[in-house]
């Protein structure tokens, strides 16, 4: 039975048990958690020295885990063993036949860090008959909405633009980002909106120059912010790799493109057909359609493509970050 990560973890609170969780996949953050919740929440303490064992693949196989999943518990009702880095075991497909006929004994909780082959009968057997989680990787536009409802079970608020920032500087590992949150969450009473200010001071960012305002910038045709904005990523190119935020500028552009054609529409309603996390960040892209022509948008995707063939030494020798900069926002941002 495939389950989402919550419901896992809800049946567990709810002590509705099954004898194989096989837990797969990716995204490390959703397996770690249903693996702490079983961990940590179906035995007591007083049992768990004789009746829950922690296996790992790399130094594991087939038959010690079979030994330990039907060994019988000991003064309890019930055995837990925990399986992590599965993914590591040679003979992982040696354990179809515990799969077929598991203990009802005991809980087998199996992370497997890993994309599977659903055609290999191992597979195919643990996802008819164990309960199952498939922990994919968020795409880049899941991730913002991620962080906003983590930050609320937390029992506190962020605006949606702090959360895009979170988000486009910290990645999508989510482990990484909750673990920034957790830290934040102690700055900030509960109830309390995580504000922009702590958010850049707490991750190292600079509130004046970054990927947002340079959008910011360019909407609103700021020839010398958006300059001076390329000049702060030119000399600190590490913390502003080129591929990247040329990436986000082209999704930026992607928007405005979009935005020239629903430019009269109210924000909430503008904000869907242009695909913006939040209504609020209308009014930028807004602003940006008012002022670029379709020919200028157009020809904006040239230069950002001939800015990431310069940033990999395509066309252009030992181009400096500085140049690439200067040449791109120049010739986007400038009136012709």
């Amino acid at each position: 039975m495939a389950l989402t990560h919550n419901q896992i973890i809800q049946d567990i609170e709810n002590k509705k048990y099954a004898p194989v969780y096989f837990l797969y996949g990716d995204e490390s953050y959703f397996i770690d958690q249903v693996m702490d919740k079983i961990e940590h929440s179906i035995l007591p303490e007083s049992e768990k020295s004789f009746n829950q064992v922690s296996l790992y693949g790399r130094e594991v196989d087939f038959k010690q885990v079979a030994d330990h999943a039907r060994q019988f518990p000991m003064m309890a009702e019930r055995k837990v063993v925990l399986l992590k880095e599965a993914h590591f075991m040679r003979d992982f497909d040696m354990l179809q036949s515990y799969f077929e006929n598991p203990s009802p004994h005991t809980i087998l909780a199996i992370a497997y860090k890993k994309s599977t082959d659903k055609r290999k009968k191992v597979f195919k057997t643990l996802l008819k008959e164990s309960v199952t989680l498939e922990s994919k990787k968020l795409y880049d536009n899941q991730v913002a909405p991620w962080i906003e409802k983590y930050i609320q079970s937390k029992e506190r608020k962020i605006h949606p633009r702090s959360a895009m920032i979170m988000a486009s500087m910290l990645g999508s590992d989510l482990n990484k980002i909750a673990n920034e949150i957790n830290k934040l969450c102690l700055l900030v009473e509960e109830g309390a909106v995580i504000e922009e200010s702590l958010v850049f001071e707490q991750i190292g960012l600079s509130k004046e120059f970054n990927i947002f305002e340079m959008q910011s910038a360019i909407s609103a045709r700021d020839l010398n912010k958006a300059m001076g904005i390329a000049e702060h990523f030119a000399e600190n190119h590490k913390d502003h790799p080129l591929p990247r935020e040329l990436a986000s500028l082209t999704n930026h552009f992607q928007k405005l493109s979009l935005a020239k054609a629903h430019v009269n529409l109210g924000d909430v309603e503008f904000a869907r057909k242009v695909g913006l996390y939040s209504p609020r960040f209308a009014r930028e892209y807004k602003l940006g359609a008012k002022l670029y022509s379709f020919e200028e948008i157009t020809g904006s995707f040239r230069h950002l493509l001939e800015a990431d063939k310069k940033s990999k030494g395509v066309g252009a020798h030992k181009a400096s970050p500085e140049s690439i900069w200067f040449d791109l926002i120049f010739n986007i941002v400038n009136r012709q």
